[in-house]
């Protein structure tokens, strides 16, 4: 009896665990026949291009090889803005934005299909700079991963 209450109890607890911090099951990627072409920044924020394709090698399991579909992206927006002040005017919260552009070139170099995505995210301010700095490069990450699966999503519908 107390072997079947403890059963249940994790399960409960791995049900909690699973559903309550954003993990979500994810069915086998349908973009078989796409590699990636280039990855370009034309932000002066640095470094986007690499977290956008370490995002597309991650969500959505593309990588720079030989195939029939080649996809291109340019990260072509990027902001980072105060979104909310307390009373006394101090920052709490700031906004993350980013836009892409992409584009899946075919087998003979014409563009078959095209698009922007832009998605935003919160994060809170610190006045510690390390806090910051750690909480501004984490939601990069995550608008990263937000846009490569929407991206990824849209590129399913090709195949």
């Amino acid at each position: 009896m107390i072997l079947a209450r403890k059963f249940c109890v994790l399960i409960i607890i791995g049900f909690f665990l699973v559903t309550g911090c954003g993990y979500r099951f994810v069915g086998a990627y349908s973009g078989e026949g796409f590699s990636l072409d280039y990855v370009k920044n034309t932000t002066h924020q640095p470094r986007l291009a690499a977290v956008i394709e370490d995002a597309l090698a991650e969500e959505a399991g593309l990588f720079r090889k030989e195939g029939q579909k080649k996809l291109a992206v340019v990260v072509d927006s990027f902001s980072d803005e105060t979104e909310s002040v307390s009373a006394a005017g101090t920052p709490l919260r700031q906004k993350l934005t980013m836009s892409i552009q992409w584009r899946v070139l075919g087998e003979l170099g014409d563009i078959s299909l095209n698009g922007k995505i832009n998605r935003s995210r919160t994060y809170p301010h610190f006045t510690d700079p390390v806090s910051l700095d750690w909480q501004r490069n984490a939601a990069i990450k995550m608008v990263a991963r937000d846009i490569v699966r929407e991206l990824s999503d849209q590129l399913g519908g090709l195949d």
